[in-house]
């Protein structure tokens, strides 16, 4: 019974545990602090005829006491604060301080952990559950240093200048073929053709942290490839979300069957997806993954974190 009750109030009000218990701690507390003075009240004044003055006054001074502290917790606030802060470099922490809730904060974290960068403030609004408000009074206080999207490119350049002198121009792994990627030092035939079917199974590498889920290429073969390639900023072959079929979803190496019907299914209950970030309605949706798929989803509209 008791269990059922906080369940539904975690449902009802979105508490999480901790913040469901304190709520059940609270209310019997709010119910003793405004019934507790007026039972005492009635009981004295039932036992006696006669009340001693300075017992009352001390009695009233209580209760108004009381109601005084209950009217604080009531309306106190959480003092914000107010600080430069660059998303791509801000600590857990910081971000709390600054208002934001810890599990958005580390969400935060999660997507810079993942590869994630912030470019520009509106990116901040892009973050599952970020305050919106917040950010609007922190905007003059977001401080994002200039980051360059490829650098890659340009060292390219350098070494292709300096090939004369015995040093090999990187290559884009997308663009590579298996018969190229023999040459590495610990890739063979089989390895080579996994690495490109993967490749086009994901339609397109989008990160070259995305070889590690190659099937048997360990850390130091990779670090043999990226002697010799790099990823240009991607612009993978994209699954549509209203148009492909749970065949055609599942085929991609980051959804499962059971994904992909449940993508299909809450398009059917709730009509065509307007964005990517729909998905993040899909409980079994989690950052991680969704962060790992957006690049390689679209939909009917623009998306939004393109």
């Amino acid at each position: 019974m008791f269990n059922n009750i906080k369940k539904y109030i975690r449902k009802y009000f979105g508490f999480s545990e901790s913040e469901t218990n304190g709520f059940l701690i609270f209310i019997p507390l709010v119910v003793a602090i405004l019934v507790v003075p007026s039972f005492i009240k009635s009981y004295l004044l039932s036992s006696s005829d006669k009340i001693d003055p300075e017992d009352e006054r001390i009695f009233h001074e209580w209760v108004a006491e009381s109601q005084r502290n209950l009217q604080v917790k009531d309306t106190v606030e959480i003092i914000q604060k107010s600080f430069d802060f660059d998303p791509n470099l801000a600590t857990i922490s910081e971000l709390i301080d600054l208002g934001f809730k810890k599990k958005v904060a580390e969400r935060i974290g999660n997507y810079r952990d993942k590869g994630g960068k912030f470019y520009k403030k509106e990116d901040l609004l892009k973050i599952y559950g970020i305050n919106k408000p917040r950010v609007e009074e922190l905007w003059e206080h977001i401080k994002i240093k200039t980051i360059k999207k490829r650098e890659t490119p340009s060292f390219k350049k350098a070494t292709i200048e300096n090939s004369t002198q015995g040093e090999k121009a990187l290559i884009d792994l997308n663009l590579a073929e298996a018969d190229s990627l023999i040459k590495i030092r610990g890739i063979g035939e089989v390895l080579s053709k996994r690495i490109i079917k993967y490749r086009n199974s994901l339609g397109g590498f989008v990160s070259t942290d995305q070889l590690s889920e190659v099937y048997g290429l360990k850390p130091e073969v990779i670090k043999n490839v990226l002697e010799r390639y790099y990823v240009e900023a991607p612009l993978p072959a994209k699954l549509n979300l209203n148009e492909d079929s749970i065949k055609v979803l599942a085929k991609h190496p980051y959804i499962s069957y059971a994904l992909a019907k449940v993508v299909i299914a809450y398009k059917e209950q709730h009509g065509a997806y307007k964005s990517i970030e729909d998905l993040r309605k899909i409980k079994i949706m989690t950052d991680s993954l969704f962060y790992k798929l957006s690049p390689y989803l679209k939909v009917d509209n623009a998306d939004l974190l393109e």
